[in-house]
């Protein structure tokens, strides 16, 4: 324990050095190349190539919400317990070795799997990721208490979770690879890739890491106190409100993405391309984002982001069954983009939203609050991944056939483009009313952004068919 406790916290108000930040981003990169099929290739892979029923999986998906239910706040009320002595990197390590054993068994499936198999494994791989997610963000948290330092570190979490997911998307374009799509021979693959680079980036952050400050003014509360403090924060609230709606909405989107391009669309190995190039534009307009973030402010950023968001997602319903591979492509690689731009601003503006807790009860519930926040993030969507499989299963859409009928196709629409922009919507006015100060009255800049976001929709259709004319006139050449 350090003599001047005050000298230590002090500390951690000058900008983190880029080894430093380097060393504190470099786990997330292994943690999301595990975690980067779950949400959009597990479902389809499990549902083609093991034979399981959408039903089935949408169930599993929807039980490993009601166990998130239970796991998230109580780890992260241990969390916080353990913040008092600076443990959170013990959390992190041992969540990592946890994953690398849960994803081993859920990414090597025998050949006949059983719901209980896909039931347990997903459930323990879920409870890994709870264990080492929590506490590495509100270590994050903890280490840039500043405004807009906390936006920067932030953006350089993302982007190594970028990275990892990239890393996963490629593996198929790999030369010793069978097949140019996601099958279960790359799933294997990365499970061994996985331990290789969790157990290397565990080291360096184990050994080059900062150690968050033990936290030494908070008074030990109950689970029940910790869970009754939302009531005080209104800003909390309104922040959760925004992700129980459009969560569901995105889940839907992500969920039934593979399905969409793959099964429905029929993209091939070029599904493969819609998810590297989506992942990588995603990481290469962080710098953007942080940019327009640091030079208006983090409500602005994402009111802009969403009504983009939101405005492109139509677009899908104009993609048929053998369309040119460009305009999926490019439409995924906006959305994609749009996404990264709230995956960054969501921790930092929670940081924000966990001082404000800290300075109206005089506890600090860093990792209580990131807890809630992981798992309304991880239910929404979950929930809507699962809501999106069972409205495409009622109306009998099979990920297995070449062929589907006029009502499993509206069925498949609904479930990715219409009730995500229904849930989209609602989103959108809970963050307008996000209480964060903005520089001009709302209705102002709400129709500012409406009109910014319109104008660039446009700009993106003209350019999405100019692409297609183009690629057209190169093949017919």
């Amino acid at each position: 324990m350090p003599d001047n406790p005050d000298k230590m916290a002090s500390t951690f108000e000058k900008p983190l050095a880029p080894k430093a930040i380097m060393a504190y981003c470099m786990p997330i990169m292994a943690v999301f190349f595990l975690f980067g099929p779950i949400q959009s290739v597990i479902p389809g892979i499990y549902a083609k190539y093991f034979g399981l029923e959408m039903s089935a999986i949408a169930t599993v998906v929807l039980l490993s919400r009601f166990f998130d239910a239970i796991t998230d706040p109580f780890i992260g009320y241990l969390s916080d317990l353990s913040a008092r002595r600076g443990y959170r990197k013990a959390w992190v390590a041992m969540g990592g070795v946890m994953l690398i054993v849960s994803a081993y068994f859920l990414y090597n499936p025998p050949s006949q799997v059983s719901f209980v198999y896909f039931l347990c494994w997903f459930l323990a791989f879920y409870l890994s990721l709870t264990v080492v997610d929590i506490p590495h963000v509100s270590m994050g948290a903890t280490l840039a208490p500043q405004y807009q330092q906390r936006t920067r570190l932030f953006a350089y979490r993302v982007a190594f979770v970028k990275v990892g997911t990239l890393l996963f998307y490629a593996l198929p374009l790999l030369p010793w690879m069978t097949s140019r799509e996601f099958t279960p021979e790359t799933l294997s693959l990365s499970v061994s890739l996985g331990i290789v680079l969790m157990v290397v980036q565990l080291a360096f952050f184990w050994r080059f890491a900062p150690s968050a400050p033990p936290v030494q003014h908070i008074k030990k509360t109950s689970l029940r106190e910790a869970w009754g403090s939302i009531a005080l924060n209104k800003p909390l609230q309104i922040f959760l409100a925004t992700y129980l709606s459009g969560g569901i909405g995105l889940g839907m989107w992500m969920g039934m993405l593979f399905i969409f391009l793959d099964s429905y669309v029929q993209l091939g190995e070029h599904t493969v391309t819609a998810f590297l190039v989506g992942a990588s534009a995603g990481f290469a307009s962080l710098p953007l984002w942080q940019a327009v973030a640091r030079y208006s402010n983090k409500k602005q950023t994402w009111v802009l982001s969403t009504i983009a968001f939101y405005l492109l997602l139509p677009g899908y319903l104009w993609v048929l069954p053998g369309s040119n591979p460009i305009a999926p492509v490019l439409l995924t690689a906006a959305l994609y983009s749009l996404y990264a731009c709230k995956t960054m601003l969501m921790p930092s503006i929670l940081g924000d939203i966990v001082d404000y807790g800290t300075l109206k009860s005089g506890c600090d519930r860093t990792a209580t609050y990131f807890a809630i926040f992981t798992f309304t993030s991880k239910a929404t969507m979950g929930l809507g991944a699962a809501l999106g499989l069972y409205v495409a299963g009622l109306y009998h859409f099979d990920p297995s056939q070449d062929q589907h009928t006029a009502d499993a196709v509206i069925g498949l629409k609904l479930a990715f483009v219409g009730i995500p922009l229904i849930a989209g919507l609602l989103s959108l006015f809970f963050v307008l009313k996000t209480p964060i100060t903005p520089e001009l009255p709302r209705c102002l800049y709400s129709l500012f952004y409406c009109w910014l976001s319109i104008g660039f929709c446009a700009r993106w259709v003209l350019f999405c068919n100019g692409a297609c004319e183009f690629f057209d006139f190169i093949k017919g050449y």
